[in-house]
């Protein structure tokens, strides 16, 4: 589990600016925490 990454994909919709994607990676830390790296692919 640790040094892991964790990909997740996420579809947002918001009115009137269409579909949102954004991409959650997941990495397990030393310390028993989760460190969550978003970013946005893009309006579609």
């Amino acid at each position: 589990f640790s040094g892991t990454w964790y990909v997740q994909y996420e579809t947002n919709s918001f009115i009137g600016l269409g579909i949102r994607c954004e991409t959650h990676d997941y990495k397990a830390n030393s310390d028993g925490t989760i460190t969550d790296y978003a970013s946005a692919t893009g309006f579609l």
